[in-house]
């Protein structure tokens, strides 16, 4: 027998009204079963079997119903209760499979002592059988595919952090009046050149079905997708894990996307000041006419050099709450889902089309050219910033229970149990007085994971970046940061992480300049020596070579395992508004050109130059970059540069008498 029977014709439906008073006129003999039915429009053989169940006094309330839901196992009114506890584990991210519905129901009917079929109790969970037909009869549940979503996000999408959003959005509102298309979003997602195959016509009945890729692994390339509420795009920026910069990035992309590069393909702050300026080229914004950009609180987003920047060129700068963005960024709610999905088509197109030919990241732009221009529609947009309740400006856009959860406390002890320890549980659990009272929660209580609460500096929430007091507060944070950069010993500064970190060496050094003059080896850090532009040009064929040491050298192998003993050089005189050569280490040393700001004891702040693509220019960056240096780490005071002829752009460059093909200079 099926599952579920499918009658072939539709069930009539009994009149109860008639069926009572059909049944009181046989009783007071005013009608025979016959003429009763007859009269009432009922079928003679319905009759009569309610008669017969009158007659035995077994009850109207449950036998009055459908012949089948009598010899249910749980009633109309247990079933509801079992429905809605399903309800509420899966709102609170425990939702329960099949397996562990059948153990529970079963703990249910045997704690509450409810007649169940035989082989429940052989199995000791219900029947594959009885859960299905359960399933049929409440169509408010069904099977579904849960996504995935982490303790962090389900416990920061909170009711508090949300209205401090809102509370921000609404301030940012009154304050400029911004209408629909100066209202941005931005956000960056991973395109790894290995996605997941779509769905293919295959033989049917066949084990497994294989679909060629490009290989196991994949390389990650970040997109950079903005937007704005009126439903229109900003060229997206791709950043590619390259340290050069390759033409072919960007052949067969959308048009006005441009390429950035970093080492592991990732966003980082300084790349995002040319995000920044990419949209405030489209954006054509002003101090007179400010935009509005919301984006996540990722630490790229919010140092203080593009702080600065938003603050001077008219964009607003308002971070979602940390781990929401699933549910307020209107990219992540309407838009990336849909070019993930057009992606995976696209990619698997190429591949069927070019059979043995991999995908590579220079390829990545011209395959998401046209999942782009379908995912990111007008219509699509609009919906992202109306679910999230930004456009049009709606607090209560979130019901209350999306918040159950995220208001618990802590207490990872309550978990889900295995059958065999609840089990044991069963014969201690007290029942509730009342007779006709069947409360799931008894049997199992609810779910529950409780988060730590740990107070931490800095907890992260929705912040206005570009308001004075988040700007003074960044730079607070900035000058706690470099009065702990105060060098001691055994450690120095890394420009590139911007922390401390201990020197990498296996062996013991010490300040000897004698002796490395006595083996004939020099260092730009050697304090008995100073040198100009004319030394230089007439020793050029005797080019003093860096030593990795600085102007140190290698004790014997016995003293291996004792810690170096640094000292700063003191024969070198540093001054203010002079050319320094700083050398800095990570794997290999590598060097910038700096100008002196001010100098301490042992460190001096410097005000770093950038090289122009491996030539003798150098130039200012456009955002001021600024460190704290030690003393032993700069190498060499370099003279005061020269301008090239030219325009006023040329002579903003520098240009250095010094040959520096043979050091990474950067």
């Amino acid at each position: 027998m099926p599952n579920i029977y499918k009658k072939k014709f539709p069930e009539k439906i009994i009149d109860e009204d008639n069926m009572k008073k059909a049944i009181e006129d046989i009783k007071q003999k005013k009608e025979t079963p016959t003429s009763a039915a007859r009269k009432y429009g009922l079928k003679r053989t319905t009759l009569l079997s309610r008669i017969a169940k009158e007659q035995t006094n077994v009850g109207t309330a449950k036998y009055f119903q459908s012949k089948f839901s009598s010899n249910q196992v749980l009633t109309a009114t247990q079933e509801k209760e079992l429905t809605l506890y399903f309800k509420k584990c899966s709102n609170l991210h425990h939702g329960l499979t099949y397996d562990l519905a059948r153990r529970f129901v079963f703990e249910f009917v045997s704690t509450y002592k409810i007649k169940h079929p035989p082989s429940w109790d052989k199995e000791k969970q219900a029947g594959i059988d009885w859960l299905k037909c359960f399933m049929h009869r409440n169509k408010e549940i069904s099977l579904r595919k849960p996504e995935n979503t982490s303790i962090s996000r389900i416990f920061g999408f909170s009711n508090q952090a949300v209205s401090l959003f809102f509370s921000n959005l609404k301030k940012v509102y009154e304050l400029h009046h911004f209408p629909s298309e100066r209202i941005y979003n931005i956000d960056e997602t991973g395109i790894s050149t290995v996605l997941d195959s779509p769905k293919v016509i295959a033989e049917k009945g066949k084990r497994t079905v294989s679909q060629a890729a490009s290989a196991e692994r994949g390389s990650l390339v970040t997109m950079v997708g903005i937007v704005n509420a009126s439903g229109n795009h900003i060229p997206p920026i791709y950043v590619f894990p390259r340290k050069r910069m390759n033409p072919n990035f960007l052949n067969g992309s959308v048009p006005g996307s441009i390429a950035l590069l970093a080492n592991n393909g990732w966003m980082n702050s300084e790349l995002f000041i040319d995000v920044l300026i990419h949209i405030r080229s489209h954006a054509r914004c002003t101090i007179d006419d400010p935009i509005l950009l919301l984006m996540d609180n990722h630490a790229s987003h919010c140092s203080l050099d593009s702080v600065i920047y938003s603050r001077d060129n008219g964009i607003c700068l308002l971070s979602f709450p940390p781990h929401t963005s699933h549910k307020l960024q209107p990219l992540d709610v309407s838009v990336f889902g849909p070019f993930k999905k057009f992606c995976k088509h696209s990619f698997n197109d190429f591949t069927v089309n070019n059979p043995g030919k991999k995908i590579e990241i220079s390829l990545i732009a011209e395959l998401t050219r046209t999942p782009f221009l379908r995912a990111f529609s007008p219509d699509n947009i609009v919906k992202g910033f109306s679910a999230t309740g930004i456009l049009p400006y709606n607090s209560l856009i979130f019901p209350q229970s999306d918040f159950s959860q995220s208001e618990i406390e802590t207490n990872s002890e309550i978990a889900i149990e295995t059958n065999q320890n609840q089990a044991e549980s069963f014969e201690n659990i007290i029942l509730p007085s009342e007779p006709n009272c069947f409360s799931p929660e008894v049997i199992r209580p609810l779910p529950i994971v409780r988060k730590k609460r740990t107070i931490t500096k800095n907890q992260g929430k929705s912040r206005i970046y570009t308001d004075s007091p988040e700007k003074a507060r960044l730079e607070e944070l900035k000058e706690q940061s470099i009065k702990k950069l105060k060098l001691p010993k055994k450690l120095k500064f890394c420009k590139k992480t911007k922390t401390l970190r201990k020197l990498k060496t296996k062996k013991q050094r010490k300040i000897s300049s004698s002796s490395s003059s006595e083996n004939g080896s020099y260092s730009l850090a050697d304090s008995d020596k100073s040198y100009d532009f004319g030394e230089v040009e007439e020793h050029n064929n005797e080019q003093p070579e860096l030593e990795v040491t600085d102007g140190i050298h290698v004790q014997n192998e016995e003293h291996e395992n004792e810690q170096p003993a640094l000292e700063v050089t003191n024969g070198m005189h540093i001054e203010e508004n002079r050319f320094v050569l700083v050398k800095f280490t990570d794997k290999t040393d590598f060097f910038y050109i700096g100008v002196v700001v001010e100098v301490e004891s042992t460190t001096c702040v410097v005000k770093f130059l950038r090289r122009q693509s491996k030539t003798q220019y150098f130039y200012e960056p456009i955002v001021e970059d600024t460190n704290l240096v030690s003393k032993q780490d700069i190498l060499r005071i370099l003279p005061t540069p020269e301008h090239p002829p030219g325009t006023s752009r040329a002579q903003s460059k520098f240009v250095f008498n010094f040959d520096f093909s043979n050091l990474d200079v950067r």
